[in-house]
């Protein structure tokens, strides 16, 4: 019996000190998977950061264009009266 005792023994001795390594890869693991999620939530902010200041310079261009546009319609108005006008002066010294 008390062969049996001291195989016991060792046996939960080894058992216990797999288990403390393997406790040890858990903490390990715990603590990456902590600095990740820490990580994980600076990238967050510095996206949702970037995509306001995008949609905030999408706002702004589309401004530019449409004004853009607008001053093109002016302008062609103007180009058509002053050829309104030029065939006008034409018509009347010939």
């Amino acid at each position: 019996m008390d062969g049996d005792t001291t195989a016991l023994m060792t046996t939960l001795k080894v058992q216990q000190e797999n288990m403390s390594e393997d406790m040890k890869d858990v903490r390990s693991a715990l603590k990456d998977i902590a600095q990740s999620l820490k990580t994980l939530s600076v990238l967050e902010a510095k996206y949702l950061e970037t995509r306001s200041r995008m949609d905030d310079h999408e706002a702004r261009i589309r401004k530019l264009e449409l004004s853009i546009a607008s001053n093109l319609w002016v302008e062609r108005v103007m180009w058509v009266t002053l050829a309104g006008f030029v065939s006008m002066g034409v018509k009347y010294l010939l």
